[in-house]
């Protein structure tokens, strides 16, 4: 629905740009935009590209409108945070910090990227400020002891978000985050629905994501490794069987939590999928992708225009993986199945089904396969108005139905 009202008001963006302002504009609720400076900015680059047609140009375009917006924003929290002012601070140094991040998805073909590495070091700086001022609750530093064989970085990034308010339950949410997420965008999108609740949140850069992609920690299909290590540091900072983990996976977060749930069903109170996927790509399509595509390396500033717009497409999902040609990603992504792998799985499951995203997979397949004896299915009303990837622009329909569910499924 919000991607459909954007892409009427700023035609010249077209799917690309559109869906991407769709997913800022839709942190209105979740404290990561305000309408005004995101309608500002999107209205700047729309006069832009009036002028402007090639996809590189356009992608600078986007990046230093985002940027310096994110700069003047996060200058304004300084400026609350010198005077007292600590919660206009906080609201501030939050939407600078996912301004910093849109400000650089176009810039992700590769982990080398100077403006990359400093938007994100920027965003991440300006969620950090964040934690420290404000009411309502309270942020720490909590990184993951971990090791792969692709970097010498031994640790993933943590956040752990505490309400100071009343704690419901004992109760920590995890929030692994999607495919191309960061901690702050978690927070916007997910955890300050939890934060308002009662409940703590844990959010954290799985490898391909975020921090840990720059350090060098590429995507992993065997997310269960992953989510071992990290309920094994949260026991140990909490106390073991002190605190009740609820799973939420959005976006490609909906193939990360069944995954993990394969060998850590036992520890998890309750899981949610937003939408659940069962496979990340099924093999007809890698069979139909394969049966069209000579192997080759994306080079998009030496492709046509829509063909660079793909070529970053695939490009940047490669670079998440460590891979360097679509036919490598696609050798790797048939490993990102859950499929028979569920038997284990006994604690309750909430999965959205969207039939009309075009981005993720259906959530029936993997509702179909689960055996948890509490499990349920999910479809948004038409009326909700959350027909686009993750409900964006309609987040209190998803709280909602997500707390409520968790409520009354944990006694809380």
């Amino acid at each position: 629905m919000l991607a459909h009202v954007i892409s009427r008001a700023y035609p010249l963006l077209g799917e690309v740009f559109a869906g991407q302002a769709n997913r800022t504009v839709g942190y209105v609720s979740g404290e990561g935009a305000e309408l005004g400076e995101a309608f500002a900015v999107l209205t700047r680059i729309h006069e832009a590209f009036t002028t402007v047609h090639d996809f590189e140009s356009r992608c600078n375009i986007w990046y230093e409108e985002w940027t310096q917006t994110a700069q003047y924003v996060a200058g304004l929290a300084e400026i609350s945070l010198a005077h007292g002012q600590s919660q206009s601070a906080r609201q501030g140094f939050i939407r600078g910090a996912e301004y910093y991040r849109q400000g650089v998805f176009f810039k992700r073909a590769s982990i080398k990227n100077l403006q990359w590495i400093e938007g994100y070091k920027q965003s991440y700086a300006c969620f950090d400020r964040a934690m420290g001022v404000g009411n309502g609750w309270v942020g720490k530093p909590l990184n993951i002891p971990y090791r792969s064989s692709t970097t010498s970085s031994a640790e993933l990034t943590g956040r752990l978000l505490i309400p100071t308010t009343k704690a419901v339950g004992n109760i920590c949410v995890i929030l692994p985050g999607g495919y191309d997420s960061t901690i702050s965008e978690m927070y916007s999108s997910t955890a300050v629905g939890a934060l308002r609740r009662g409940y703590s949140a844990y959010l954290f850069d799985g490898p391909g994501q975020g921090l840990a992609l720059l350090n060098g920690h590429f995507m992993q299909h065997d997310f269960e490794v992953v989510l071992k290590c990290v309920l094994d540091h949260l026991d140990e900072h909490f106390g073991v069987n002190k605190h009740r983990y609820v799973l939420v996976g959005r976006s490609f977060g909906g193939y990360l939590v069944p995954r993990g749930l394969t060998t850590n069903s036992d520890r998890i109170a309750a899981a949610v999928v937003d939408p659940g996927q069962l496979e990340l790509v099924t093999p007809e399509k890698i069979a139909q992708f394969l049966e069209n595509q000579a192997q080759k390396k994306v080079k998009p500033a030496e492709a046509s225009n829509e063909a660079a717009e793909s070529a970053f497409f695939w490009q940047s999902r490669c670079t998440v993986h460590g891979k360097q040609s679509q036919r490598e990603l696609f050798d790797v992504l048939r490993e990102y199945s859950s499929r028979g792998k569920l038997g284990n799985v006994k604690c309750p499951v909430l999965v959205f089904d969207n039939p009309v995203d075009t981005r993720s997979n259906r959530g029936t397949p993997l509702y179909e396969e689960l055996v948890t004896p509490i499990k349920k299915l999910y479809t948004f009303d038409p009326r909700d108005g959350a027909t686009d990837h993750c409900e964006s622009g309609a987040s209190a329909s998803f709280e909602r139905v997500v707390f409520d569910w968790l409520g009354e499924t944990l006694s809380v």
